[in-house]
This record gives C-alpha cells, structure tokens and sequence, in this order.
C-alpha cells in the first residue's frame, strides 16, 4: 500500500516496520525499507542499543538494496531505535535464497537462519535442492561463518536461537532423505538440527572455537527468580572475572566479580520481567 498508515513505499512490494507505544494504539514512527520489487521481512529483533535487526528476503536491486547477489536473497538491515537505517546488506547466491529468523547473539553479532538453493557467492556445501542456511555475522553484518544443513530435497529453518553453550538450535522441516538427514518419518518432518560452537567446514575467518562463555555453566535459562552462574575450571579464569547484566538498551543492571566458583543472581528482588544479556569480561577487561 501507499496510503492510510503507511508512507514511503519504494515500489513492489516493502520490509514494513511499525513501533506502537506499549498499549498499541499509538503508532510511535513507521518505516517502508526496499526497491521496486518484492522484499518481505520475516523476522525482526531489539538490540542492545535500542535499535533494530530485520531478516528477510529482497527482490530488489534499487532503492534501499545494495550487491543482490540473485534472484532472492536474504536481505538484512541493522537500524536505529527511531528506524533509520545504519547498515544493511544482502547475503546469498546467484538463485532463491531466503532469511527466516534472526538473534543477535552474546558476542554482539548476529545469527540468522532460513534456506538457500545457491552454491556460489556466500553459498557453499548445498547437498541439492534447497538447504537450510545459517550464517553468523559480526556486529557490523560482516560474514564470519556460514552453513548449509540438508539432503536433496527441500530442507528449510523457520527460527534460530543461541543456546547456553555457545552453539545454535535450528527448527524447520525437511523432506529429504540422505545428507544430514537420518530416520525420515514421513514425506515431511519437522526437523530440529543442534550446532556446537562454531561448526566444522564452514566458510569465514576462522575463530577460535574455545570462549570464555563455554567454560562457565549458566542456569536455569530462562529463570523466574534465581541464576545461577558457575565456573567450570579453566585455566585463564584463575585471576576471577567479572559478570554483568545488560537490557535491551545496553544499560548494565547489574555488575559483580565473580572470585569463586559459584554465584547467585536473584532475579526477581532486582529485574523486571524481561530479555537480558550476560557479559563477561576477564582480568584484563576482555569480553
């Protein structure tokens, strides 16, 4: 459309973001983002700053669109807590490749996961026909790592989520039989795939698999009251390091050294109900 509520339509079809104030009757700002093709936005996050991250799939090749490597590809835009854009980019091969979810993750990058039926450009090791695609970026939507899951049939992810141990859960549906798919049930399953850390064989920059994060258990996650942070031994955490609790808008709500093996946060006496993310920085201030 290009009336009633909405304004700026570049053509075709937009990604369209809507902030409502917090009883949804008062529309705080609006934004059409796109070209004068078809471009669909599937899933959208708060970040820590308090601004936005979009996935979806663009058409385009023109107005808010730069480097569409194809058909489809997926199109992701980073913007502000007002919606202005700070970076977008495209992602994918020369064919239809689609963004269905997206999360920043603990390292303030993001993961986003959908399908791809390329195997050039940012695509490599499709097993055939439509894969499911997950790729990791840094903060500032560079590429670091990505990876196609899948058989010969039509294999797709509909969400994407980091876990507790650093790695990555993955659900969609897949009707192939061969490739990474074992036990079939039927002509369509629904099919739930676990990634650890950052996965073998895939394309990026090479980082170090071993974190900070993956040497401490946090629990319960999500918690109603009270989380448990503890360290499981290594080495470099001998000096103690420090824990700190941030909300969506990047504030620290809560800031303690952790010098033993084991603390706890009480919740409910401090936070209200909400997303929080959990920073921790070692003895030289490293995140």
């Amino acid at each position: 459309s290009t009336n009633g509520d909405v304004t700026g339509n570049n053509g075709g079809t937009d990604y369209w973001v809507v902030k409502l104030n917090s009883t949804g009757t008062t529309i705080d700002w609006k934004k059409c983002y796109g070209g004068t093709g078809i471009d669909k936005a599937k899933s959208i996050q708060q970040t820590t700053d308090g601004g936005y991250i979009i996935a979806g799939t663009a058409a385009s090749t023109n107005g808010n669109i730069t480097l569409n490597n194809g058909l489809e590809n997926p199109w992701i835009v980073k913007v502000s807590a007002t919606g202005t854009i700070e970076w977008q980019k495209c992602f994918g091969g020369m064919f239809y490749d689609a963004a269905n979810s997206i999360q920043p993750t603990a390292d303030g990058g993001y993961i986003f996961a959908g399908n791809v039926s390329s195997n050039n450009a940012d695509v490599s090791g499709n097993h055939g026909g439509d894969d499911i695609w997950v790729v990791k970026l840094n903060t500032t939507g560079t590429l670091q790592w990505q990876k196609c899951l899948g058989g010969t049939g039509s294999d797709i992810a509909f969400a994407v989520q980091q876990t507790t141990d650093n790695g990555y859960i993955l659900a969609g549906k897949s009707n192939s039989a061969a490739g990474d798919r074992t036990s079939p049930k039927g002509l369509v399953d629904f099919w739930a795939v676990k990634l650890v850390g950052v996965p073998t064989n895939t394309a990026g920059t090479g980082l170090n698999n071993l974190s900070l994060e993956e040497n401490l258990l946090m629990f319960p996650n999500p918690s109603s009251g009270q989380l448990t942070i503890r360290d499981a031994g290594h080495p470099s955490l001998a000096q103690g390091f420090q824990i700190q609790l941030l909300n969506t808008l990047g504030e620290i709500v809560y800031d303690s050294d952790l010098q033993r093996e084991e603390i706890s946060i009480y919740l409910s006496n401090r936070l209200v109900r909400g997303i929080y993310f959990v920073t921790i920085l070692d003895s030289q201030h490293n995140r």
